[in-house]
C-alpha cells in the first residue's frame, strides 16, 4: 500500500479547470504519475461510480462509439511501462459497492470473481481515498497488477481523447493538432458536474508550453456552456498547472495548482 495526496486527480493528475485571468490561490498535489505518461490500455475494464452504464453502452462502445461510455472510468497504463495500470476512482465512487464493467467471460480481483454489470466490494480498501492499493486483476486468461485510487473530496476531472493518449496534443509546438472526446467532471462533494462530450482539446501558451514539458497547459471546449467547480458559467476552459515550481517531471512531486477567476 503506497500513500499518496488525498487531491489525486484522474488523467490530467496535475492540473485543474481554470476560466480566464488568474488568481494566485496556490493548491498542493502530489502525482502519482505524469499526465504525458498515462493513456488508454487495452484492457476493457471499467468503474461505474454513476451507476448510469448499460449493457447497450457497451456494446456501441465495443462497436466504435467513443462516447457510449460516458461516466465509465477506464483503466489507464504508463506508455513507458507495460506493467502500470491504473484505476483512477472519483470521491462520489462507493467502493463497498462498485459496479464495473469488461468485455470478458471471466473476471477476478485477487481471486474473487466478479460479473460485469454487477456491483463489487473488492476495491472496498479505497473507500476512504487518498490511498493507493494494488490489486490482481485477471480479465480473460490474462493477469495484471492494478493499481487503484479514490480522489477524496477535491473536485476531479477526467477526460478520454478520442485515441486514448495526449501525445499527438503535447508534441504540437503551434498547437494546431486538437482532439475530441468526453469529460467528467465531480464536485467535492461526489456530485456531477458535467458529464458529456468534449468538443476540442489542444496545447495553450507559448512561454509555459513546451513539448518535452510534463506540465502543459491545455485548452478545452465543452459541447455547452457549464458552471465547473463553483466557476462562472463557460463553454471554453483552460487546464493549467504551475510549470515554475522546481518539481517537473517528478512522480510524487510537488505541484501548484492556480485557482480560476472569471470567464474566458
Amino acid at each position: 500500500m503506497k500513500k499518496i495526496s488525498k487531491s489525486a486527480l484522474s488523467l490530467l493528475l496535475a492540473l485543474t479547470l481554470a476560466v480566464g485571468g488568474f488568481v494566485a490561490a496556490p493548491f498542493v498535489a502530489e502525482a502519482v504519475d505524469t499526465p504525458k505518461d498515462l493513456e488508454s490500455s487495452a484492457i476493457q475494464f471499467w468503474a461505474d461510480p454513476e451507476n448510469r452504464i448499460t449493457e447497450s453502452d457497451l456494446t456501441a462502445f465495443s462497436g466504435g462509439d467513443k462516447t457510449a461510455m460516458v461516466g465509465a472510468v477506464g483503466v489507464f497504463k504508463r506508455s513507458n511501462s507495460s506493467e502500470n495500470y491504473y484505476l483512477f476512482l472519483p470521491s462520489n465512487a462507493d467502493c463497498n459497492s462498485l459496479k464495473v464493467w469488461f468485455n470478458e467471460s471471466i473476471c477476478t480481483v485477487n481471486s474473487y470473481v466478479v460479473r460485469s454489470g454487477q456491483t463489487t466490494n473488492v476495491f472496498r480498501d479505497c473507500n476512504e481515498g487518498g490511498t493507493m492499493h494494488t490489486y490482481t486483476l485477471l480479465l480473460g486468461n490474462n493477469t495484471y497488477t492494478l493499481n487503484v485510487m479514490k480522489s477524496s473530496d477535491v473536485g476531479t476531472v477526467y477526460i478520454d481523447t478520442n485515441s486514448g493518449s495526449i501525445s499527438k496534443i503535447t508534441n504540437s509546438d503551434d498547437h494546431s493538432t486538437y482532439e475530441g472526446g468526453t469529460i467528467m467532471v465531480v464536485n467535492p462533494d461526489g456530485t456531477i458536474e458535467y458529464d458529456g462530450a468534449m468538443e476540442k482539446m489542444s496545447g495553450r501558451g507559448n512561454g509555459t508550453w513546451s513539448t518535452s514539458s510534463v506540465k502543459n497547459p491545455y485548452n478545452i471546449k465543452l459541447a455547452n456552456s457549464t458552471k465547473l467547480l463553483g466557476m462562472p458559467k463557460a463553454k471554453k476552459w483552460c487546464l493549467l498547472a504551475n510549470k515554475g515550481d522546481g518539481h517537473e517531471g517528478a512522480p510524487g512531486g510537488r505541484r501548484e495548482l492556480l485557482r480560476p477567476h472569471g470567464p474566458l
